[in-house]
């Protein structure tokens, strides 16, 4: 992960995407979908580069507090207040639960149902976009992490 991103950057993006696709299913608006395509490119890419990642995020991460400032909880909340202790052991039950075949399908599916117009299954995406959303608020969070990544 790059920490030289915005904090929180892809929220703004995964609720673009949802909104679009929410205005698809009811208002049948056009929108360009080279932004489309460029958004889903930046989120697959967020993806895979986070997964990347993980396996050193996960084998440093073993039972070590975070040192969050309170004002950052306040601003995160896709993760568990309860899991902010040790954030990546939430992330890892989330990333766990399926392959990254499986979530690069998801995410490619969520496209192709936008630039398709199609019929948009909100609670089918409830998961990837959950998971897109908390890897967005640990990238903000990265910078308090109790060890170094390299």
């Amino acid at each position: 992960m790059s920490e030289e991103k915005k904090e929180f950057e892809y929220k703004p993006t995964i609720n673009y995407l949802n909104k679009v696709a929410q205005l698809l299913l009811h208002e049948k608006e056009v929108y360009n979908p080279g932004n489309i395509l460029h958004y889903f490119d930046e989120l697959m890419f967020f993806l895979e580069g986070f997964w990347l990642h993980y396996e050193k995020l996960k084998t440093k991460q073993k039972n070590k507090k975070w040192d969050i400032p309170r004002e950052l909880l306040d601003e995160v909340k896709y993760i568990p207040k309860d899991r902010l202790i040790n954030p990546v052991s939430y992330l890892q039950e989330l990333l766990e639960a399926k392959s990254l075949v499986e979530w690069r399908n998801e995410l490619e599916e969520w496209k192709l149902e936008i630039l398709g117009n199609e019929y948009f299954r909100d609670d089918y995406y409830r998961q990837i976009t959950h998971l897109l959303f908390c890897l967005s608020e640990l990238v903000g969070l990265m910078k308090h992490r109790p060890y170094k990544l390299f």
